[in-house]
């Protein structure tokens, strides 16, 4: 749990209920990657030495993910749960480095987590296999902010094809973080360098990408997947509490 992107907070809380709900029927050792890249270790199991406070899981500042790593698997932990956010945990960095080291991990393998961190690569893939998504563009979001692109006249252009509301969002993030919908060219061309700016740094350094607002119900669906086929789980219907939409403060 934990990471360097900008969702670590939320990759938090959702590795501490992970970890609660493990724990009545497995062993678990909580790990948190800290903002710094270093990682910190629970120094036992949950319920074995270990309490159940999150505050009581870690301590100091952390070690080299290397050494981290080897004291894992010399703990001979079956698998890790990958509670991380983001970059560097979704998009098949730590993927990899878990294929290296030979230790088994949950979610998704390194190619389809990086294709899938990517929203403009996965809509490529998704168009490709016949599947239709909202019709969208996308520029480096730098380019925004320091002008060497004249991205107001890209935004004009591109209104005459892509009806309002557009929906704003970092390419690379998860989260709705960085995400906000306008109604109109001319609070697109107003509110986006100032959306920008509020970005982590290295999301202004990816793409920004606009697409046409879909309105509708939404849902998600899980889908696990191991050795046996694929089981899809029930659908779930995400009504945010006072939003418009999944926002950051809505997650």
């Amino acid at each position: 749990m934990g990471g360097q992107s900008a969702e670590r907070d939320v990759s938090v809380r959702t590795g501490a209920t992970i970890v609660k709900e493990l724990c009545r029927d497995h062993r678990v050792r909580p790990v948190e990657i800290l903002a710094s890249g270093k990682w910190s270790v629970a120094p036992g199991f949950v319920g074995e030495g270990v309490g159940l406070d999150p505050a009581a899981w870690f301590h100091g500042g952390g070690e080299h993910l290397l050494d981290a790593v080897s004291g894992l698997r010399e703990a001979g932990l079956d698998i890790a749960f990958n509670a991380l956010h983001g970059p560097m945990g979704e998009d098949g960095t730590i993927q990899g480095l878990f294929r290296m080291v030979g230790l088994p991990f949950t979610g998704p393998d390194v190619i389809p987590a990086a294709v899938t961190m990517d929203k403009r690569l996965t809509k490529q893939v998704l168009q490709a296999a016949g599947i239709p998504t909202p019709r969208f563009f996308a520029l480096k979001a730098s380019r925004v902010v320091d002008g060497s692109k004249d991205w107001v006249r890209v935004f004009q252009r591109e209104a005459e094809r892509l009806p309002f509301p557009w929906i704003l969002k970092p390419n690379r993030l998860g989260s709705s973080v960085g995400v906000a919908i306008f109604g109109g060219i001319d609070g697109a061309v107003a509110g986006t360098p100032e959306l920008v700016r509020r970005w982590p740094e290295s999301a202004r350094e990816e793409g920004l990408l606009v697409e046409e607002v879909v309105t509708g119900r939404e849902l998600t669906c899980g889908v696990i997947e191991t050795r046996a086929p694929a089981h899809a789980l029930p659908p779930i219907e995400i009504r945010p509490r006072g939003q418009d939409f999944l926002s950051y403060q809505a997650t």
